[in-house]
């Protein structure tokens, strides 16, 4: 679906922290939590909390949530009721 989006291999081996990456300590993080909050919410444990909070600030954190969440659900629609 990605690649339909117009995404390149490299674009997606990018998100996953691939070669030749060049995120940043902050952006890694927040790669990280959208995964697992996507994937496996179970995972987001206080360790991974302790991490975000050496680059954001608590309503901050609220933001980068509900933009993930936000996005889900927007991709979820999509699927569901097939939109282009």
């Amino acid at each position: 679906m990605a690649k339909d989006e117009g995404l390149t291999e490299g674009h997606i081996e990018a998100l996953h922290g691939g070669a030749g990456t060049d995120h940043s300590p902050a952006e890694a993080v927040a790669l990280d939590f959208a995964e697992r909050f996507v994937t496996a919410p179970e995972g987001i444990d206080d360790e991974t909390f302790k991490r975000l909070r050496e680059h954001f600030s608590d309503p901050a954190l609220v933001e980068l949530a509900w933009a993930v969440g936000s996005f889900f659900l927007l991709g979820r629609l999509k699927l569901v009721f097939e939109l282009e």
